[in-house]
């Protein structure tokens, strides 16, 4: 179990979590909203160790008997729901239901964390809301989800909403090394910490796949051929790409990132003030011969319809070809109206 204040880039969220628990004013449900892999469940698990602690109270300690116990997952009154092949059903919630008829068994309170509230059915949520508006003054709920807006919204309107926001990139590329990744390449800890865009779930996810090398080829190598003078290296960056979907999705999200970068410096932010995302020193990074902001954003779109054709099943070499093709269209395009504008006349 995570103690309170070991949880990362946090600091709001802990912050009323622990006021809450101090001030013994704490609500009887609470709604951990935020963007998937930042440290909900986590923060959600770390409350139960704040009011359950036998060595810390208000903090959790990871050591006591509550704490060993609900860090292995089998303490009697700390409940997770989860959903099961997609969804959360109202006979997980009756189940729940017959459990908490009984009091506590060892801790002071029983928490119930329904980690992916928002893939309760319809009757799971309808079954869950009638618990959660008539709880035990000895239980807490704490739902758990990256999409709050489909959630029944009577059972929203119950519950006390924590947002819970982005890590900096250095409190993911912290996380990373603290996970026994201390012999990884550095540049490599801090390219997926940026590309992790404040998931620390994302990033370790990325950092125990071999998909994330391969797409970080197929990156340098879409970005090769947009700056090549010949057709030919699109055709051989859209082969090279393969069939692998997870791979090509990796590689377009990359590229959207750096064309993000290359709008901002566009815009006038200073290139070292931008995330490390693994630019290969060699390969220069997409539309880097691009000036015009708007251009920038046409050929972002262009990759988000790229995004969309793989996860239809488009064929991925012809989504790729047509891809490159698009972006250096619009990069010719920008260049000749360039060309065309008079320049100012000398002073």
């Amino acid at each position: 179990m995570v103690p309170l204040s070991k949880v990362v880039g946090q600091k709001h969220a802990v912050q009323v979590l622990r006021s809450a628990v101090a001030n013994n004013r704490l609500g009887h449900a609470y709604l951990f909203s935020g963007p998937p892999g930042i440290g909900k469940a986590t923060s959600a698990r770390a409350l139960a160790a704040a009011l359950n602690c036998l060595s810390d109270p208000g903090e959790g300690c990871n050591a006591c008997r509550y704490c060993r116990r609900a860090g292995e997952g089998n303490h009697p009154d700390l409940l997770t729901l989860q959903p099961l092949e997609g969804l959360v059903r109202v006979d997980q919630v009756r189940d729940l239901q017959t459990r908490l008829a009984y009091p506590p068994s060892e801790a002071a309170y029983c928490v119930v964390i329904v980690d992916g509230a928002d893939q309760l059915n319809a009757n799971a949520a309808n079954a869950l809301l009638k618990s959660v508006e008539e709880p035990r003054a000895d239980t807490l709920f704490v739902l758990v989800t990256s999409a709050p807006h489909r959630l029944v919204p009577t059972l929203v309107s119950r519950c006390q909403r924590v947002r819970f926001a982005p890590l900096a990139t250095a409190e993911v590329e912290a996380i990373l090394r603290q996970r026994g990744t201390e012999a990884q390449d550095p540049a490599r800890l801090a390219a997926i910490a940026a590309i992790a865009e404040g998931s620390p779930g994302r990033a370790l996810q990325l950092l125990d796949s071999e998909e994330h090398a391969a797409a970080q080829e197929v990156c340098d190598a879409l970005s090769a051929a947009l700056c090549a003078t010949t057709a030919i290296p699109i055709f051989k960056a859209a082969a090279a790409a393969g069939r692998e979907r997870n791979v090509i999705r990796q590689a377009l999200e990359l590229v959207q990132l750096r064309l993000r970068d290359q709008l901002l410096m566009a815009t006038g932010i200073d290139s070292e003030q931008l995330p490390r995302r693994g630019h290969t020193p060699d390969v220069p990074p997409p539309t880097s011969i691009i000036q015009q902001p708007t251009s920038i954003i046409q050929q972002i779109r262009a990759v988000q319809d790229a995004q969309q054709a793989i996860d239809a099943y488009a064929n991925p070499g012809l989504t790729l070809e047509s891809l490159v093709l698009s972006v250096r269209e619009v990069a010719n395009n920008d260049q000749r109206w360039k060309a065309s504008v008079p320049s100012a006349p000398a002073q």
